[in-house]
Parts: structure tokens; C-alpha cells; sequence
């Protein structure tokens, strides 16, 4: 006699031998027994005369079975380092493997209060077959969380129940943080201050609870941006530690944008960057006059004129250094030496006395450029110009018996006479 039937978990088969009804219960015990499944079952009478029965079971032993699936077949999840405060979230897939239908699933995580959860809705039932995709998530408060932890789903299936479980391994540690105590601002700056660029401290304190090994950088335009402390350095945890930048702008307007970035050393992973912001402003300082036109003189006899040029400034708060005055390369001017670094105070001026030796005739221009403080880059720029003349005042060699020639020497010696007069003046 051949019995067939489905075993979800455990069922009573009956079967007739002669006048006697037998009831065969199978049982389920494990999800090992699911499929398909056969036995024999002898019956033996105490009678020596009667023969033993033999009886055939086949049956299908249904069961739930609950699966977790990470990825294309893993059970674990690494968040890796977390800020405190901050969370990481991942998916995964809880399966039920099996032909039964799952229920009453529940969800352990231990140990608890690591910073580990399981996002809800957590599924109450699974049907077969059936899926869920939920989400672990790592959650960090202090630094006691992380650490392995382990989630452990339990559910039941069949009359009367049985259990089913399966369970997601979860790691994850704290990153080490760093809290930013006071942020840089920088005032607007004069291009290319030179030793007067301003220095401006990010400071910042390990909230973590280990030592932190950091490397301070800037990113971007490193000529106007500069970390003057040092580069790398380690934190206690509960430190401060201050981090400096100078900023030198190179020419007027917004600067550059630019980062500093503060690295975890040991993880290579940014723990702080914030933005650096200024403005570069122009001295409001002018050489004057725009051309300076000196009076005309003989090649070779200097002319000077007092008070000629002026440096005046029209900013209301600052003094300034006259660094130089500088002209072209073998100019036929010169100019008053303003001596080293001659201060400029707020809306004031200074003036200087222009020389004119020309050597040769006609007439003559150059250029004066104004150098202010430690700035490489001219100030201002002015146009100079004079004018030379040959004066022959021994005349022309030979006797000129009246006439023209009279008249023309007699208008030589007035025009010498009139250059010297002029000479003398000063």
C-alpha cells in the first residue's frame, strides 16, 4: 500500500491493515527534511502464524526557511569607519527559501545599543516563496558603539509551529572626528603684502576617543593661500590643536577659491575641509603728475626742478612705505632718493625733485614707476619728458664783416646768455 501527502511540519496518515486502522504520523523535524521523502512501515503480529505487513510512505515535507542574502550571496555587512552623530546605511534581502509560509518574524540585534537597528517595516510574514528588501543601519552616539553585533530573525511555519532563523553579521567602528572650535577669516589684504600678510588659525578639537594622527593641507592656489604651522601633527583625544594660514592675495578682487583640508593620516579619509575665503584690495596711492614736463636746457647742463613729482595717497586709514622710485634703464632724469622705505601716512603726500641731464638733443621722454611696501608689482606709473638744445657759443670760426653774419652771431650769444639765465634758475 502506497501513501502519499504533504508534511507541513508533521501530519497522520492512515492506513487499513485487514480490519485494524493504523495511524502513521510523520514529522518534519528539520528543514533538511523538506522534499521529497519515503519510509516502510512493518507491522508485526505476535502470532507466529501471521505474517508481518509491510507498508510503503512516500510524502513532500513542506517547510519555511528563512535566508539572509547580502550582495550576490553574502550573510555580513562592514559599514567601516563612521563620523559620531553621522549614519551609514546598507540593503540587504531577507528570503524565505523554503514552501511554507514564514510568520511572525521578529528581529534581535546583539548586543544591543551599539549604534546597529534595522530600519522598520520589518516584515511579519513571508510567503513562499517570498522576499523583503530591508535596511541595516549604523548609527554611531559615542565612542563605545560599533564593533561586531549580530541580527538574528526568527519566525514560525506549519501547525504546530516550528522555528526558522537566520542570521546578518554587522561590523562597523567610529571614524575619528575632529570639531571645528573657530573657523579663519581673513580681512582684506593689500596685494602682495609681503610680512604684512594677515595669519589666520582654524582651531579644532578631537572629539574622538583616541589619538588622532592628521595632515593639514591646502588645496588649490598655494602661492596665495599658505599653511604656515606644521603639516602634520598628532591629537590627543579631548586636544585642541590650531592649524595657521597666511593669506598674501596677488592682485585686487576675490582670491582664488581654495580648501584646507584636514586627513586622518592612519585612513587617509578627509576628517575636516572647509573653504577659504578674501579679498585682495589696491593701494589708493598715485604718482603725480601723469607727465611732467621739464623745461628745455643745453646737452649736458642739468636742470633740476623741486617738488616735481608727488606720491600722494587718498586712503584714510592706512601708512604705506615708498619702497622705490624707479626709471628706465639709462634715462637721461633722475629723481630725489626717497631713502629706505620712507612712510606714506594716511591722506598725506610726498614730493621729490626731478633732475634732466641730457645727452643728446631733442626731445626726451621716460617713464617713473612708484613701488609701494614689499608689492613687486608697480604702484603707478608717470611719463617724463625734457628737451635738450646745442648751444655753439664760440661762433662759427671766421670774421663776419656786418651784415648777416653779424646779426646771426648776436643771436647765438643772446640765446647762451638766455639758457644761462634759465640754468640758474632753479
Amino acid at each position: 500500500m502506497l501513501e502519499r501527502a504533504r508534511v507541513t511540519p508533521s501530519r497522520a496518515i492512515k492506513c487499513r491493515l485487514g480490519s485494524v486502522v493504523v495511524s502513521i504520523l510523520l514529522t518534519i523535524s528539520s528543514a533538511a527534511d523538506a522534499g521529497p521523502r519515503t519510509a516502510t512501515v512493518t507491522s508485526t503480529s505476535k502470532d507466529p502464524d501471521t505474517s508481518s505487513v509491510h507498508i510503503s510512505v512516500a510524502g513532500i515535507g513542506s517547510t519555511g526557511k528563512l535566508v539572509v542574502v547580502v550582495g550576490l550571496g553574502g550573510t555580513s555587512i562592514d559599514f567601516g569607519p563612521v563620523l559620531e552623530g553621522s549614519s551609514v546605511t546598507r540593503t540587504f534581502t531577507l528570503t524565505n527559501a523554503g514552501d511554507a509560509t514564514v510568520t511572525n518574524i521578529t528581529a534581535v540585534v546583539s548586543p544591543a545599543n551599539v549604534g546597529y537597528s534595522i530600519d522598520p517595516p520589518l516584515p511579519s510574514t513571508l510567503s513562499a516563496p517570498g522576499f523583503s528588501i530591508l535596511t541595516a543601519r549604523f548609527a554611531p552616539q559615542s565612542a563605545s558603539d560599533g564593533g561586531p553585533a549580530t541580527v538574528t530573525f526568527t519566525g514560525s511555519w506549519g501547525s504546530p509551529p516550528a522555528q526558522t532563523s537566520a542570521q546578518l553579521t554587522l561590523d562597523g567602528s567610529i571614524q575619528p572626528s575632529l570639531t571645528i572650535m573657530d573657523s579663519p577669516a581673513f580681512p582684506d589684504t593689500f596685494r602682495n603684502p609681503g610680512d604684512q600678510a594677515p595669519v589666520r588659525s582654524l582651531k579644532v578639537q578631537n572629539t574622538s576617543g583616541a589619538m588622532l594622527r592628521v595632515s593639514a593641507m591646502v588645496t588649490n592656489d598655494t602661492d596665495v593661500w599658505q599653511l604656515v604651522s606644521e603639516a602634520q601633527v598628532e591629537i590627543s583625544a579631548g586636544a585642541m590643536q590650531e592649524f595657521l594660514v597666511r593669506f598674501s592675495p596677488k592682485v585686487a578682487g576675490s582670491a582664488p577659491p581654495a580648501k584646507l583640508r584636514l586627513v586622518n593620516v592612519d585612513s587617509n579619509q578627509t576628517l575636516i575641509s572647509i573653504d577659504l575665503h578674501g579679498q585682495g584690495r589696491d593701494r589708493n596711492v598715485q604718482l603725480l603728475p601723469e607727465v611732467l614736463q621739464l623745461r628745455i636746457t643745453a646737452i649736458g647742463r642739468p636742470v633740476t626742478v623741486d617738488d616735481a613729482l608727488v606720491v600722494a595717497s587718498n586712503d584714510e586709514t592706512h601708512t604705506f612705505q615708498i619702497r622705490a622710485i624707479e626709471l628706465d634703464e639709462a634715462s637721461p632724469f633722475t629723481i630725489e632718493d626717497p631713502g629706505p622705505d620712507l612712510e606714506l601716512p594716511a591722506l598725506s603726500e610726498r614730493r621729490f625733485a626731478v633732475t634732466f641731464t641730457p645727452k643728446t638733443k631733442g626731445k626726451i621722454t621716460a617713464k617713473a614707476r612708484l613701488y609701494l611696501d614689499m608689492d613687486p608689482t608697480m604702484q603707478h606709473e608717470v611719463t617724463l619728458e625734457g628737451t635738450a638744445v646745442f648751444v655753439d657759443a664760440h661762433g662759427g670760426g671766421g670774421c663776419a664783416a656786418g651784415g648777416a653774419g653779424g646779426s646771426a652771431g648776436a643771436a647765438a650769444l643772446t640765446l647762451a646768455a638766455a639758457l644761462a639765465r634759465r640754468l640758474r634758475r632753479r
